[in-house]
């Protein structure tokens, strides 16, 4: 499947990171730290927008935890 398709993941088998890599010219260790870095950034853009939705900062991962049940 091509790079960039639009099927959701879950109707697709992962590309391995060698794979992804050939495709877009680079190693395999830079698109391992790529995604490292792009998992890390989510979590703190997420973090940040749901401390925006609670009273207090101590109910943040209780409500991280219930958004994670209920998207799964």
């Amino acid at each position: 499947m091509p790079l960039g398709s639009d099927r959701r993941r879950s109707d697709t088998i992962p590309e391995p990171y060698a794979e992804i890599a050939g495709h877009l010219s680079l190693t395999e260790g830079s698109v391992k730290v790529s995604v490292h870095r792009l998992r890390q950034r989510f979590r703190e853009l997420l973090r940040a927008e749901v401390a925006h939705t609670v009273a207090r900062p101590e109910d943040i991962d209780g409500e991280l935890r219930h958004l994670i049940s209920v998207a799964s």
